[in-house]
């Protein structure tokens, strides 16, 4: 017989629940980037030449990273170590493009030293710029209240 502790619902429940943890906001938005990086490379392998792949690594990398960092400093109030998340974001969204690479082109060597070390850069770059936006979407959706009367200006 099948209790109530074991219902869908239930389930759903404590999975929100995790994901407003601080692990779960950062693990949320390391998922996504590198999900993003790896859907793109994927796609981009089909329409595009390898060496055309391996120029526009970076970008795709930066891309993802900047939407990684955009999640996690929204979360601001759930997650505290917003630099260090941020790098570890980059860093894991760069490693999985230059891994990802050799699996889609076996020729290409496991760890290209200068492909790695530009794309780290242009993730941290990228996820440092998304924080940015993040902080200002938020800056900017906050109330504005008149100083004399206290009402909300809309």
């Amino acid at each position: 017989m099948i209790t109530d502790t074991f219902n869908a619902l239930y389930i759903v429940e404590k999975i929100k629940g995790f994901f407003k943890t601080p692990t779960g906001v950062f693990l949320y938005a390391v998922t996504t980037s590198v999900a993003g990086v790896l859907i793109l490379l994927m796609f981009l392998s089909t329409v595009l030449a390898p060496s055309t792949l391996l120029f526009i690594l970076p970008a795709i990398v930066a891309f993802n990273a900047a939407a990684g960092g955009y999640g996690l400093a929204d979360k601001k109030n759930l997650f505290s170590y917003q630099k260090t998340g941020l790098s570890v974001l980059a860093t894991f969204v760069a490693l999985t493009g230059s891994l990802a690479t050799s699996l889609f082109f076996p020729w290409e060597p496991l760890l290209a030293v200068e492909r790695l070390f530009i794309s780290i850069a242009m993730a941290l770059l990228a996820a440092a710029f998304g924080a940015w936006i993040a902080g200002k979407s938020r800056t900017i959706n906050q109330p504005v209240y008149q100083p004399i009367t206290g009402e909300e200006i809309s």
